[in-house]
């Protein structure tokens, strides 16, 4: 039985709860809200850094749901952080997942 009853809706969430389920599998998570947090997370630090023909490219791949996770929030900034180490971007989703989005440079 369909959650939606609306085929392309539907679709959307099986392959988000894969996406979600292989994050918890590589995590070795067992709660998917968790595993949504940290997906959203780290495609908001990809957003808000990526330059925004890459973020439009990057965003055009994804499934329909996980998309408007990408987008949710997103104001077009008039530059862009580059995206820097793959520590760094680890850092600044962890933030966002934790709900702390200020940082030492500006917090002065």
């Amino acid at each position: 039985m369909s959650a939606t009853s609306i085929p392309v809706f539907d679709k959307t969430i099986e392959k988000t709860n894969i996406w979600l389920a292989r994050i918890g599998g590589t995590m070795v998570w067992d709660d998917p809200h968790k595993c949504y947090m940290a997906l959203r997370s780290v495609l908001h630090a990809l957003r808000d850094r990526l330059p925004p023909a890459e973020a439009v490219q990057l965003a055009a791949q994804l499934p329909m749901l996980i998309r408007g996770f990408f987008y949710e929030g997103g104001i077009p900034p008039t530059s862009r952080r580059s995206i820097g180490t793959r520590s760094i971007l680890c850092i600044e989703s962890r933030k966002k997942r934790h709900g702390c989005s200020r940082t030492r440079s500006n917090a002065s």
